[in-house]
C-alpha cells in the first residue's frame, strides 16, 4: 500500500483498559436494587392476599361455630321438650331418634327395619320373580334374611328390585342356594 507511517513519541502509548462485564446495568448493586424493586409489590400482594384469606377463613368459622353451637342447644331443648325424663344427654340427634323408635314400637304401626315392613316391601318383589323359589326366613337384628333357590343372576335381578323398592340387599351365596340379607334403607339413601 504505499503509505507512509509515523511514528509515536514513547510516551504516548495508550494505557490497556481491563475489561469489567459488570458494570452499568450488569453491576451486582444494581441488578439487586431491580429485583428488589420487581418483587417487593408482589410480595406485599401475597402478604395481603394470605391475611385476607386468612381472615375471612377465621371469621366464617367463628360463625359457622355459633351455629352448630346454637343448632346442638337447639336440639338439647327439643329433646328435653320431647321426653323430659332425660336424664343424661350426650348426643341429642342419637336419643331423639331412639325416642321416636320407641314410641312407634309402642304405637303398633310397623316401622321402617320391623319384619312386618321388610315383609311387604319384599313379598311383592319375590313374587313377580317366577324364577326364584323362597326357601325360609330369618329375622333377627332389624334385618330380613331370606333364602331363595335361584342362580345367581336372578338373586342379582331379585336384589336390584328389593334396591329400587328402597331396601339394603346383600347377596350371600351358598350352596345352590342364595341369602339375601334385607333391611330398610339408610335415612339418607334411596
Amino acid at each position: 500500500m504505499g503509505l507512509p507511517l509515523e511514528s509515536m513519541p514513547g510516551d504516548a502509548t495508550v494505557p490497556a483498559a481491563q475489561l469489567d462485564l459488570l458494570q452499568q446495568h450488569y453491576a451486582p448493586r444494581a441488578r439487586l436494587a431491580a429485583l428488589k424493586r420487581a418483587y417487593i409489590p408482589a410480595a406485599a400482594l401475597l402478604a395481603a392476599w394470605l391475611f385476607a384469606t386468612l381472615a375471612l377463613d377465621a371469621i366464617e368459622w367463628a360463625r359457622l361455630s355459633r351455629a352448630a353451637s346454637a343448632a346442638e342447644e337447639e336440639m338439647r331443648a327439643l329433646l328435653l321438650k320431647s321426653f323430659p325424663e332425660t336424664r343424661a344427654i350426650l348426643d341429642p340427634a342419637e336419643q331423639m331418634r331412639r325416642g321416636l323408635e320407641d314410641l312407634g314400637t309402642g304405637s303398633g304401626i310397623a316401622a321402617p327395619g320391623d319384619m312386618l315392613f321388610l315383609l311387604a316391601r319384599a313379598a311383592p318383589a319375590i313374587e313377580r320373580e317366577s324364577r326364584v323359589r323362597a326357601q325360609g326366613i330369618e329375622y333377627s337384628g332389624r334385618s330380613l334374611i331370606i333364602r331363595v333357590a335361584a342362580s345367581e343372576a336372578d338373586a342379582e335381578s331379585l336384589a336390584r328390585t328389593l334396591r329400587a323398592r328402597s331396601l339394603d340387599v346383600e347377596v350371600q351365596r351358598v350352596g345352590g342356594e342364595a341369602r339375601l340379607r334385607v333391611r330398610a334403607a339408610a335415612p339418607g339413601k334411596s
